[in-house]
């Protein structure tokens, strides 16, 4: 609850309109009761989903996630290389280029243009993990 009042009270102090964010587990239920945005931040999630439910689950967020992209998804997730973090073990091996696993996965949830930008720090980690831009 403190990081979505954080994101509240920034969005307000700062003058930012048409900026929204939501307190709800992630689901593919969820995915298809949102309204398409132009653009959508889905960052430092999607490897919490896939060690609790899955990659199967994970594929089907994104795939539904993808149905509400008006523009851009800009994306990045943990690392099953981030071996600092209790969690990576619980995901799938990315073997030697987990960037190159990451880009894969997000094509065979449909999205035909990912494109990696940058670079991102990753948590507790020296790990650099791959930011992408996605289009639909």
């Amino acid at each position: 609850m403190r990081r979505l009042s954080l994101a509240h009270a920034s969005v307000l102090l700062n003058g930012v309109k048409g900026a929204g964010f939501i307190y709800a587990d992630i689901s593919p239920d969820l995915m298809s009761r949102l309204p398409v945005s132009d653009l959508v931040l889905f960052q430092s999630v999607l490897h919490h989903i896939m060690y609790n439910r899955g990659v199967d689950y994970a594929r089907d967020i994104m795939a539904a996630l993808r149905l509400k992209v008006g523009k851009v998804l800009i994306f990045d997730m943990g690392q099953s290389d981030e071996t600092n973090n209790t969690w990576a073990k619980s995901l799938p091996d990315m073997g030697p280029t987990p960037h190159a696993w990451i880009e894969e996965f997000l094509r065979s949830a449909g999205y035909t243009s990912v494109e990696k930008v940058g670079d991102t720090d990753s948590y507790r980690s020296a790990t650099k993990r791959a930011l992408f831009r996605l289009t639909t």
